[in-house]
């Protein structure tokens, strides 16, 4: 019987002892590791800025030269504190007319790291319901003149551009309808009169046409043409016709409405605006 009692005594302790054991072979279990922060797309791009910015040691990473926005439904927005990274950007050429350096990332719950907004921009910010990052650019993305106020709406969701407010507008060929003021209109009228009269002569039916038109659009305009703005708008009407000089490439050796129906049945830019800018401002009378 103490033998008995000895026996069954050895097997309650070994039964005892094998609990621990489980325990400890649990707790040995690496737990998962959580993802590297702030991703490598982030630390690209603040590595690049400050490179641009020929700040000493550009590969070092430093917690405040990054912000969080927000934290949205689609992870959370990010963005860089320019001051900081690079504290001469205007005089480094990080800034131009359409803002400066100021890229937003979205970092999702499971470190998925989405770019939203890259290059110049003149701020954002994440809209109240947190679904959408609204972008403040140059106002030619929204067919207007430069300075005029321009956003760009980004889907957290996917990180694409959704809408422009103001919205686009397009005309004839394409071409952006706000873009077609009447400075810009007359501008290009009055450089494609006069590069059709250097090219064909001054008897063409181009130059003929582009001048009548430009005189009309002249007397529209009036007392507008001293403004600086309307100038300005002219110029780049002008610059449209010396960037596709399209009728460079004409000769004597064919008429010139068959020269010409080449160029407008294949989509020439030049023509494409020449048309949308007749379709703003249809001739009177």
């Amino acid at each position: 019987m103490r033998i008995l009692a000895l026996a069954l005594a050895a097997l309650a302790l070994s039964a005892c002892s094998r609990d621990p054991v489980k325990t400890t072979e649990a707790a040995a279990t690496p737990a998962a590791k959580a993802p590297a922060f702030p991703p490598a797309l982030i630390r690209d791009s603040v590595a690049g800025i400050k490179t641009r910015c020929e700040t000493p040691n550009a590969a070092a990473f430093d917690a405040g030269d990054i912000r969080k926005a927000a934290d949205t439904p689609a992870g959370a927005v990010y963005g860089v504190n320019l001051e900081r990274i690079c504290p001469d950007a205007m005089s480094r050429g990080l800034c131009g007319t359409g803002g400066c350096e100021n890229p937003a990332f979205l970092v999702g719950p499971d470190g998925t790291t989405r770019v939203l907004a890259e290059g110049p921009n003149r701020g954002w910010e994440v809209s109240k319901d947190g679904g959408s990052l609204v972008l403040f650019v140059h106002g030619g993305e929204c067919g207007l003149a430069g300075p005029a106020p321009c956003r760009a709406i980004v889907n957290l969701a996917n990180g694409k551009i959704v809408a422009h407010d103001p919205p686009r507008k397009t005309a004839v060929g394409g071409v952006d309808a706000r873009e077609l003021t009447q400075g810009y209109c007359l501008g290009l009228h009055i450089a494609v009169a006069g590069r059709a009269a250097d090219v064909l002569g001054k008897t063409s039916d181009l130059a003929v046409a582009g001048s009548i038109y430009a005189g009309a659009r002249m007397v529209d305009a009036g007392e507008k043409i001293k403004d600086p703005t309307f100038q300005h708008e002219m110029k780049n009407g002008s610059f449209m016709v010396d960037h596709y000089l399209r009728m460079g490439q004409m000769s004597d050796n064919r008429s010139e409405a068959d020269q010409l129906t080449t160029h407008f049945e294949a989509g020439d830019p030049l023509f494409n605006r020449w048309f949308a800018c007749i379709a703003a401002f249809p001739p009177k009378g």
